[in-house]
Protein backbone atom coordinates (compact mmCIF):
# COMPACT_ATOMS: atom_id res chain seq x y z
CA UNK A 1 0.00 0.00 0.00
CA UNK A 2 1.83 3.18 -1.08
CA UNK A 3 2.17 6.43 1.79
CA UNK A 4 -0.43 9.03 0.49
CA UNK A 5 -0.23 11.59 2.51
CA UNK A 6 -3.86 13.10 3.85
CA UNK A 7 -2.31 15.82 5.92
CA UNK A 8 0.89 17.62 5.57
CA UNK A 9 3.40 17.17 8.49
CA UNK A 10 1.12 14.11 10.22
CA UNK A 11 3.64 11.23 9.74
CA UNK A 12 0.50 8.77 10.82
CA UNK A 13 -0.58 6.67 7.24
CA UNK A 14 -4.12 8.26 7.82
CA UNK A 15 -4.70 7.23 4.55
CA UNK A 16 -4.12 3.76 4.86
CA UNK A 17 -6.08 3.78 8.49
CA UNK A 18 -8.93 4.90 6.60
CA UNK A 19 -9.12 2.30 3.67
CA UNK A 20 -8.61 -0.34 7.42
CA UNK A 21 -11.90 1.72 8.73
CA UNK A 22 -14.05 1.16 5.52
CA UNK A 23 -13.26 -2.18 5.35
CA UNK A 24 -14.26 -2.91 8.91
CA UNK A 25 -17.56 -1.16 8.69
CA UNK A 26 -18.31 -2.73 5.45
CA UNK A 27 -17.74 -5.80 6.86
CA UNK A 28 -20.02 -5.23 9.88
CA UNK A 29 -22.87 -3.63 7.00
CA UNK A 30 -22.98 -6.37 4.96
CA UNK A 31 -22.02 -9.53 6.82
CA UNK A 32 -24.49 -10.92 8.90
CA UNK A 33 -23.51 -11.75 12.32
CA UNK A 34 -23.33 -15.52 13.80
CA UNK A 35 -21.61 -17.74 16.51
CA UNK A 36 -18.50 -17.59 14.60
CA UNK A 37 -18.04 -14.21 14.53
CA UNK A 38 -16.49 -13.59 18.19
CA UNK A 39 -17.39 -13.59 21.46
CA UNK A 40 -18.48 -11.04 23.96
CA UNK A 41 -15.00 -10.55 25.73
CA UNK A 42 -13.87 -9.92 22.13
CA UNK A 43 -16.42 -7.14 21.65
CA UNK A 44 -15.77 -5.68 25.03
CA UNK A 45 -12.13 -5.64 24.25
CA UNK A 46 -12.81 -4.41 21.12
CA UNK A 47 -14.76 -1.38 22.61
CA UNK A 48 -12.81 -0.91 25.08
CA UNK A 49 -9.27 -0.54 23.89
CA UNK A 50 -9.93 2.22 21.45
CA UNK A 51 -11.36 4.36 24.64
CA UNK A 52 -8.54 4.28 26.16
CA UNK A 53 -6.51 5.57 23.24
CA UNK A 54 -8.98 8.33 22.31
CA UNK A 55 -8.97 9.23 26.47
CA UNK A 56 -4.93 8.78 26.35
CA UNK A 57 -4.84 11.24 22.88
CA UNK A 58 -6.53 13.86 24.70
CA UNK A 59 -4.54 14.24 27.68
CA UNK A 60 -1.60 14.20 24.90
CA UNK A 61 0.79 17.19 24.48
CA UNK A 62 0.17 16.76 20.89
CA UNK A 63 -3.26 15.71 21.08
CA UNK A 64 -3.59 16.01 17.19
CA UNK A 65 -0.88 13.48 16.16
CA UNK A 66 -1.77 11.27 19.05
CA UNK A 67 -4.98 10.84 18.21
CA UNK A 68 -4.70 10.31 14.54
CA UNK A 69 -1.83 7.95 15.14
CA UNK A 70 -4.28 6.44 18.09
CA UNK A 71 -7.32 6.17 14.47
CA UNK A 72 -4.35 4.22 12.54
CA UNK A 73 -4.05 1.63 15.63
CA UNK A 74 -7.12 1.06 16.37
CA UNK A 75 -8.56 0.70 12.88
CA UNK A 76 -5.64 -1.52 11.57
CA UNK A 77 -5.79 -3.77 15.00
CA UNK A 78 -9.71 -4.13 15.00
CA UNK A 79 -10.00 -3.70 11.05
CA UNK A 80 -7.69 -7.10 10.60
CA UNK A 81 -9.21 -8.77 13.55
CA UNK A 82 -12.73 -8.38 13.01
CA UNK A 83 -12.51 -8.53 9.70
CA UNK A 84 -10.97 -12.02 9.50
CA UNK A 85 -13.82 -13.00 12.28
CA UNK A 86 -16.50 -12.26 10.13
CA UNK A 87 -15.20 -12.57 6.12
CA UNK A 88 -12.62 -15.60 6.38
CA UNK A 89 -14.90 -17.95 8.29
CA UNK A 90 -15.02 -20.81 6.10
CA UNK A 91 -11.67 -23.28 5.57
CA UNK A 92 -12.39 -22.28 1.40
CA UNK A 93 -12.03 -18.68 2.27
CA UNK A 94 -9.05 -19.18 5.05
CA UNK A 95 -7.24 -20.96 2.14
CA UNK A 96 -7.38 -18.72 -0.21
CA UNK A 97 -6.52 -16.30 2.15
CA UNK A 98 -3.43 -18.70 2.84
CA UNK A 99 -2.96 -18.65 -1.45
CA UNK A 100 -3.01 -14.91 -1.56
CA UNK A 101 -0.55 -14.39 1.16
CA UNK A 102 1.73 -16.65 -0.56
CA UNK A 103 1.52 -14.74 -4.21
CA UNK A 104 2.05 -11.55 -1.96
CA UNK A 105 5.24 -13.35 -0.28
CA UNK A 106 6.39 -14.27 -3.51
CA UNK A 107 5.97 -10.63 -5.17
CA UNK A 108 7.76 -9.24 -2.18
CA UNK A 109 10.76 -11.64 -2.70
CA UNK A 110 11.20 -10.42 -6.22
CA UNK A 111 11.03 -6.63 -5.61
CA UNK A 112 13.31 -7.33 -3.05
CA UNK A 113 16.09 -9.62 -5.58
CA UNK A 114 15.48 -6.40 -7.81
CA UNK A 115 15.95 -4.04 -5.69
CA UNK A 116 19.23 -5.79 -4.37
CA UNK A 117 20.31 -6.82 -7.77
CA UNK A 118 20.12 -3.04 -9.06
CA UNK A 119 20.13 -0.88 -6.57
CA UNK A 120 22.07 -2.71 -3.95
CA UNK A 121 19.66 -2.72 -1.29
CA UNK A 122 16.67 -5.14 -0.60
CA UNK A 123 14.31 -2.49 0.68
CA UNK A 124 14.75 0.09 -2.00
CA UNK A 125 11.85 -0.96 -4.28
CA UNK A 126 9.36 -1.49 -1.03
CA UNK A 127 10.13 0.69 2.17
CA UNK A 128 12.14 3.04 3.55
CA UNK A 129 13.34 1.06 6.56
CA UNK A 130 13.85 -2.62 6.57
CA UNK A 131 11.69 -3.80 9.63
CA UNK A 132 8.17 -2.86 8.22
CA UNK A 133 9.29 -5.60 5.25
CA UNK A 134 10.74 -7.98 7.76
CA UNK A 135 7.18 -8.51 9.51
CA UNK A 136 5.03 -8.32 6.91
CA UNK A 137 7.12 -11.55 5.57
CA UNK A 138 6.86 -13.40 8.67
CA UNK A 139 3.35 -12.50 8.80
CA UNK A 140 2.60 -13.82 5.21
CA UNK A 141 4.55 -17.13 5.73
CA UNK A 142 1.24 -18.44 7.12
CA UNK A 143 0.66 -19.10 3.14
CA UNK A 144 3.93 -21.00 2.53
CA UNK A 145 3.64 -22.78 6.07
CA UNK A 146 0.09 -23.87 5.05
CA UNK A 147 1.12 -25.38 1.39
CA UNK A 148 3.55 -27.19 3.01
CA UNK A 149 1.60 -28.41 5.69
CA UNK A 150 -1.42 -29.80 3.82
CA UNK A 151 -0.53 -29.13 0.16
CA UNK A 152 0.84 -31.28 -2.62
CA UNK A 153 4.57 -32.19 -3.34
CA UNK A 154 4.90 -29.74 -5.88
CA UNK A 155 2.99 -27.37 -3.92
CA UNK A 156 5.44 -28.32 -0.78
CA UNK A 157 8.87 -27.95 -2.51
CA UNK A 158 7.79 -24.55 -4.17
CA UNK A 159 6.67 -23.10 -0.57
CA UNK A 160 9.42 -24.18 0.90
CA UNK A 161 11.83 -22.91 -1.94
CA UNK A 162 9.74 -19.64 -1.21
CA UNK A 163 10.73 -19.55 2.55
CA UNK A 164 13.87 -20.09 1.82
CA UNK A 165 14.24 -17.07 -0.31
CA UNK A 166 12.56 -14.80 2.12
CA UNK A 167 14.85 -16.11 4.68
CA UNK A 168 18.08 -14.57 2.35
CA UNK A 169 16.25 -11.61 2.05
CA UNK A 170 16.56 -11.56 5.91
CA UNK A 171 19.87 -11.56 5.94
CA UNK A 172 20.78 -9.28 2.92
CA UNK A 173 18.85 -6.75 4.97
CA UNK A 174 21.18 -7.31 7.88
CA UNK A 175 18.30 -7.33 10.34
CA UNK A 176 20.37 -9.32 12.76
CA UNK A 177 17.06 -9.90 15.03
CA UNK A 178 15.14 -10.44 12.50
CA UNK A 179 17.64 -12.92 11.21
CA UNK A 180 17.78 -14.97 14.46
CA UNK A 181 13.50 -15.28 14.54
CA UNK A 182 12.99 -17.87 11.82
CA UNK A 183 15.37 -20.41 14.45
CA UNK A 184 13.57 -19.60 17.50
CA UNK A 185 10.22 -20.74 15.77
CA UNK A 186 12.05 -23.67 14.76
CA UNK A 187 12.70 -24.68 18.13
CA UNK A 188 9.49 -23.50 18.82
CA UNK A 189 8.39 -26.34 16.63
CA UNK A 190 10.51 -28.90 18.51
CA UNK A 191 9.56 -27.86 21.18
CA UNK A 192 5.90 -28.55 20.58
CA UNK A 193 7.08 -31.62 19.07
CA UNK A 194 5.70 -30.73 15.54
CA UNK A 195 9.30 -30.71 14.21
CA UNK A 196 11.78 -34.00 14.83
CA UNK A 197 15.01 -33.76 15.82
CA UNK A 198 16.54 -34.64 12.49
CA UNK A 199 14.33 -31.87 10.38
CA UNK A 200 15.16 -29.41 13.21
CA UNK A 201 19.27 -29.55 13.30
CA UNK A 202 18.50 -29.63 9.28
CA UNK A 203 17.03 -25.77 9.29
CA UNK A 204 18.40 -24.56 12.34
CA UNK A 205 21.78 -25.54 11.15
CA UNK A 206 22.17 -23.97 7.71
CA UNK A 207 20.52 -20.89 8.96
CA UNK A 208 22.67 -20.20 11.93
CA UNK A 209 25.74 -20.77 9.72
CA UNK A 210 24.11 -18.21 7.07
CA UNK A 211 23.51 -15.83 10.20
CA UNK A 212 27.45 -16.28 11.55
CA UNK A 213 28.97 -15.58 8.04
CA UNK A 214 26.51 -12.71 7.43
CA UNK A 215 28.08 -10.87 10.44
CA UNK A 216 31.49 -9.69 9.33
CA UNK A 217 29.49 -8.10 5.89
CA UNK A 218 27.32 -5.54 8.37
CA UNK A 219 28.01 -2.40 8.47
CA UNK A 220 30.93 -1.62 10.68
CA UNK A 221 28.65 1.25 12.31
CA UNK A 222 25.94 -1.39 13.20
CA UNK A 223 28.49 -3.55 15.62
CA UNK A 224 29.49 -1.35 18.05
CA UNK A 225 27.70 -0.43 21.50
CA UNK A 226 27.42 3.18 20.20
CA UNK A 227 25.23 2.18 17.73
CA UNK A 228 22.09 4.15 17.83
CA UNK A 229 19.59 0.96 17.47
CA UNK A 230 22.10 -0.59 20.44
CA UNK A 231 21.99 1.97 22.55
CA UNK A 232 18.36 3.68 22.48
CA UNK A 233 16.63 -0.06 22.66
CA UNK A 234 19.04 -0.67 25.61
CA UNK A 235 18.10 2.43 27.13
CA UNK A 236 14.14 2.16 26.33
CA UNK A 237 13.18 0.13 29.40
CA UNK A 238 14.33 2.44 32.10
CA UNK A 239 13.48 5.46 30.34
CA UNK A 240 10.17 4.17 29.47
CA UNK A 241 9.41 3.09 32.98
CA UNK A 242 10.46 6.72 33.92
CA UNK A 243 7.80 8.21 31.72
CA UNK A 244 5.35 5.42 33.05
CA UNK A 245 5.85 6.62 36.68
CA UNK A 246 4.73 10.12 35.68
CA UNK A 247 1.74 8.74 33.24
CA UNK A 248 1.02 5.58 34.58
CA UNK A 249 -2.90 5.49 33.65
CA UNK A 250 -3.11 6.83 30.03
CA UNK A 251 0.25 7.38 28.90
CA UNK A 252 1.67 10.31 26.96
CA UNK A 253 -0.40 9.88 23.78
CA UNK A 254 0.91 7.69 20.74
CA UNK A 255 4.22 9.56 19.56
CA UNK A 256 3.91 12.04 22.02
CA UNK A 257 7.41 14.30 22.44
CA UNK A 258 9.41 12.45 24.79
CA UNK A 259 12.62 14.81 25.44
CA UNK A 260 11.23 16.75 28.56
CA UNK A 261 11.23 13.86 30.47
CA UNK A 262 14.99 13.44 30.12
CA UNK A 263 15.45 16.88 32.39
CA UNK A 264 15.56 14.55 35.57
CA UNK A 265 16.18 11.20 34.01
CA UNK A 266 19.74 9.50 35.20
CA UNK A 267 21.69 7.92 32.10
CA UNK A 268 21.79 4.17 32.39
CA UNK A 269 23.69 3.29 29.15
CA UNK A 270 27.23 3.62 29.51
CA UNK A 271 28.56 3.74 26.10
CA UNK A 272 26.83 6.76 24.86
CA UNK A 273 26.78 10.68 26.01
CA UNK A 274 23.81 12.11 27.26
CA UNK A 275 24.09 14.98 24.31
CA UNK A 276 23.62 12.09 21.87
CA UNK A 277 20.84 10.24 23.98
CA UNK A 278 19.08 13.70 23.61
CA UNK A 279 19.06 14.17 20.17
CA UNK A 280 17.97 10.32 19.51
CA UNK A 281 14.68 10.81 22.20
CA UNK A 282 13.84 13.98 19.71
CA UNK A 283 13.68 12.01 16.46
CA UNK A 284 12.78 8.37 18.12
CA UNK A 285 9.39 9.00 19.84
CA UNK A 286 8.81 6.03 20.31
CA UNK A 287 10.51 2.85 22.43
CA UNK A 288 11.43 0.53 19.64
CA UNK A 289 9.60 -2.13 21.61
CA UNK A 290 5.57 -2.29 20.46
CA UNK A 291 4.44 -3.46 23.96
CA UNK A 292 6.91 -0.73 25.64
CA UNK A 293 5.65 1.85 23.50
CA UNK A 294 1.56 0.97 24.24
CA UNK A 295 2.81 1.22 27.94
CA UNK A 296 4.39 4.88 27.82
CA UNK A 297 1.83 5.98 25.11
CA UNK A 298 -1.41 4.96 25.89
CA UNK A 299 -0.64 3.57 29.51
CA UNK A 300 -0.58 0.59 31.70
CA UNK A 301 -4.38 -0.48 31.75
CA UNK A 302 -4.14 -0.57 27.61
CA UNK A 303 -0.92 -2.20 27.53
CA UNK A 304 -1.96 -5.30 29.99
CA UNK A 305 -5.51 -5.54 28.25
CA UNK A 306 -3.88 -6.17 24.64
CA UNK A 307 -1.05 -8.38 26.45
CA UNK A 308 -4.09 -10.29 28.21
CA UNK A 309 -5.90 -10.61 25.14
CA UNK A 310 -3.31 -11.70 22.77
CA UNK A 311 -2.33 -14.45 24.92
CA UNK A 312 -5.63 -15.82 25.57
CA UNK A 313 -5.67 -16.25 21.56
CA UNK A 314 -2.41 -17.70 21.64
CA UNK A 315 -2.55 -20.00 24.48
CA UNK A 316 -6.05 -21.02 22.51
CA UNK A 317 -3.78 -21.74 19.53
CA UNK A 318 -0.97 -23.66 21.04
CA UNK A 319 -3.70 -25.92 22.62
CA UNK A 320 -4.98 -26.39 18.45
CA UNK A 321 -1.36 -27.76 17.89
CA UNK A 322 -1.44 -30.39 20.80
CA UNK A 323 -4.38 -31.67 18.95
CA UNK A 324 -7.24 -30.51 21.58
CA UNK A 325 -10.29 -31.34 19.78
CA UNK A 326 -12.24 -28.98 21.00
CA UNK A 327 -9.84 -25.81 20.18
CA UNK A 328 -9.07 -27.07 16.37
CA UNK A 329 -8.50 -24.19 13.14
CA UNK A 330 -9.29 -25.03 9.92
CA UNK A 331 -5.85 -23.86 8.83
CA UNK A 332 -3.33 -25.82 10.33
CA UNK A 333 -2.61 -24.18 13.79
CA UNK A 334 1.04 -24.36 13.37
CA UNK A 335 1.10 -22.44 10.09
CA UNK A 336 -0.66 -19.89 11.92
CA UNK A 337 0.98 -20.22 15.34
CA UNK A 338 4.66 -19.57 14.08
CA UNK A 339 3.46 -16.57 12.15
CA UNK A 340 2.00 -15.35 14.96
CA UNK A 341 5.24 -15.66 17.55
CA UNK A 342 7.60 -14.54 15.10
CA UNK A 343 6.14 -11.54 14.67
CA UNK A 344 5.57 -10.99 18.75
CA UNK A 345 9.19 -11.53 18.96
CA UNK A 346 10.37 -9.04 15.98
CA UNK A 347 7.74 -6.25 18.54
CA UNK A 348 10.56 -6.87 20.70
CA UNK A 349 12.73 -4.58 18.48
CA UNK A 350 10.22 -2.53 16.55
CA UNK A 351 6.66 -0.59 16.82
CA UNK A 352 5.37 -2.80 14.21
CA UNK A 353 1.80 -2.50 15.34
CA UNK A 354 1.72 1.57 14.77
CA UNK A 355 2.61 0.87 10.98
CA UNK A 356 -0.86 0.11 9.31
CA UNK A 357 0.04 -2.77 6.97
CA UNK A 358 1.91 -4.51 10.00
CA UNK A 359 -1.17 -3.87 12.42
CA UNK A 360 -3.85 -5.59 9.96
CA UNK A 361 -2.41 -8.43 8.96
CA UNK A 362 -1.11 -9.27 13.01
CA UNK A 363 -4.57 -9.19 13.64
CA UNK A 364 -5.76 -10.90 10.65
CA UNK A 365 -3.79 -13.90 11.85
CA UNK A 366 -5.60 -13.36 15.60
CA UNK A 367 -8.81 -13.18 13.87
CA UNK A 368 -8.45 -16.74 12.55
CA UNK A 369 -7.97 -18.52 15.63
CA UNK A 370 -11.15 -20.15 16.70
CA UNK A 371 -13.42 -18.58 19.14
CA UNK A 372 -14.89 -21.94 20.29
CA UNK A 373 -14.69 -22.30 24.29
CA UNK A 374 -11.61 -24.74 25.29
CA UNK A 375 -13.90 -26.64 27.29
CA UNK A 376 -17.92 -27.95 26.25
CA UNK A 377 -20.48 -29.77 28.11
CA UNK A 378 -21.60 -32.86 26.27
Amino acid sequence: MPHVTLMQGERANVFTGLLCAVSLLTALALVKPNSRNGTVGEAVVSLVLPALIVISGCVSVSPQSSLLRGFVVAASGLGGFWTARMVLDTPEKQLLFAWLCTIVLAMMLVFCVAGHLIFGDVKHLLDFNPHPIAGRILLLSLGPLTLILIGGRAAQVSAAALLCGVYAVFCLTGLRSAMLVPVALAALALGLRKLSPRKFLTLAVPMALVFVVSLPYLPQYKTGLEYESAYYRAESLPFSWHIVKKHPLFGIGLRAPRDQYLEDYEKWYPYVTREELAESVRTIVTSENTFLTFTTDVGIPFSLLYAFSVLVLVLKLVRSVRGEPRVQTSLPPMALLLPIVGALLHLQVVDGLLLPQYGWFFHVLLGLIPTLPNVQKE
